[in-house]
């Protein structure tokens, strides 16, 4: 779902773009270049509001998750087994 992926992306910084790429099959990859996010000033439906927040909380958990796997560092003392 193209929606989710852009979902994902960090937020841009003022004049500067985010880049994701990602691949659909064998023979198809896709690229998106997000320079700039609009806020509607008014809510029209709460529920798209907090599903886009559900998604980034989403991301950042699984980004947490990720970061201390790659820096957990787990030792196996057998002789108190």
């Amino acid at each position: 779902n193209m929606t989710s992926m852009i979902f994902k992306m960090a937020k841009p910084s003022t004049g500067e773009s985010v880049y994701s790429s990602n691949s659909l099959n064998e023979n198809i990859s896709i690229v998106f270049d997000l320079k700039d996010v609009r806020v509607s000033e008014e809510i029209v439906d709460e529920r798209i509001t907090d599903g886009y927040l559900n998604e980034q909380l989403n991301e950042l958990f699984i980004n947490l998750i990720k970061e201390l796997k790659e820096s957990a560092e787990i030792k196996v003392y057998s002789e108190l087994l």
